[in-house]
């Protein structure tokens, strides 16, 4: 099975590397990516943490006919829902590969805009400026997700509506996300604007076990036996704006979310921030920072962000990231965790992520 896990890779790679010289016009495209990371994780009580990580990823998407695709990918790591890293550890032994999509997009002919993506799919929902207050950046659902999007017209908007399989339960009932999200998507003469709503209704999740890992709540309350305390129906609001007339592409962002389920206490969570410039060519860089503030119950713990405050909900504290662009397809970062593992003043948390990040 070892041998299968790092054959298995290579064959995909090099049969659709073989398709794609066939001509420009091949129906199969390719892409892939790997980061090299250096980690250090310092938690007040606690020896320092040093770690070094990689993310590899080979992706392929193939047009089966002009309103149809289909899209595959292979990651490191393990089945963690939200993490394709893989530490470097174990005395040399072989790393594992899995399948982080598979999914299929149809565009309908008649309906322009639209479009319906199903199978374990890429997150079909806004995230502002990839700051991780509901969802990882590396989380990929399964299900269906519908989208439908206009720029033309006045009014520029997007509509996005999910029906994903969290767990099928084998004798009891399955826990779904109904999710809906809108917005809209403007550019005036004064500024970029992108803002909307959100409402996430995950259902039969009150008094079952905990989502990925029975013995890990991420954060959520649980009761006596382990399972959650409560449902998590969350409302969203979020907004980003890039004003005209300031220089260097900089950017304001701010994300509110709140579990409107019955009898939650520690139910809300924000983040707010800023961003400077962007990654394009050659000697470019970026810059970014936020703070976030996220109670306990806010949100599903188990597919908020991985990184901040250890992962997981309950937490707050800043984020500082910083990007240069050392050739057209290598980006150096280094990303600064300055956080509190609660938002009731917990131990002090800090971690520090140094990367190189090459893509095909």
């Amino acid at each position: 099975m070892k041998l299968l896990h790092v054959l298995f890779p290579i064959l995909v790679f090099v049969t659709v590397q073989q398709v794609c010289a066939e001509g420009n016009d091949s129906p199969v495209s390719l892409g892939a990516d790997l980061r090299y990371r250096h980690e250090l994780i310092d938690v007040e009580g606690k020896d320092a943490r040093n770690r070094h990580r990689i993310r590899a990823r080979v992706n392929m998407t193939a047009n089966v006919q002009d309103n149809l695709s289909l899209g595959f990918q292979l990651g490191s790591g393990s089945d963690d829902p939200i993490s394709t890293n893989q530490t470097l550890t174990g005395g040399f032994t072989s790393k594992q590969v899995n399948i982080d999509l598979a999914y299929f997009t149809w565009k309908p002919a008649t309906v322009s805009g639209l479009s319906l993506s199903g199978g374990k799919v890429k997150n079909p929902f806004r995230i502002p400026a990839k700051t991780e207050l509901l969802w990882d950046n590396d989380l990929n659902p399964e299900g269906l997700a519908l989208r439908y999007s206009r720029s033309g017209g006045a009014v520029p908007f997007f509509v996005t509506a999910s029906y994903f399989w969290v767990e099928e339960r084998k004798t009891e009932a399955d826990a779904v996300l109904l999710g809906t999200q809108a917005g809209v998507d403007l550019t005036t003469a004064a500024a970029k604007i992108i803002a909307g709503a959100g409402y996430f209704d995950y259902q039969n999740t009150r008094r079952f076990a905990p989502f990925y890992d029975s013995g890990d709540s991420f954060g959520n309350s649980v009761d006596e036996n382990g399972m959650y305390r409560y449902d998590y129906n969350d409302l969203e609001f979020f907004f980003e704006a890039t004003p005209q007339a300031l220089p260097g592409s900089v950017t304001v962002f701010a994300e509110y979310v709140s579990n409107i389920a019955g009898d939650v206490n520690d139910n809300t969570g924000w983040m707010a921030g800023f961003s400077a410039g962007k990654c394009k060519n050659p000697g470019s860089f970026d810059a970014s920072y936020y703070y976030k503030y996220l109670e306990r119950d806010a949100v599903v713990g188990a597919f908020t962000a991985s990184d901040f405050s250890d992962g997981g909900a309950d937490g707050k504290g800043h984020v500082v990231n910083l990007n240069y662009q050392l050739a057209s397809k290598t980006v150096l970062s280094a990303t600064y965790y300055y956080n509190q593992l609660s938002v009731d003043n917990g131990k002090n948390y800090h971690r520090l992520q140094l990367d190189m990040n090459f893509k095909l």
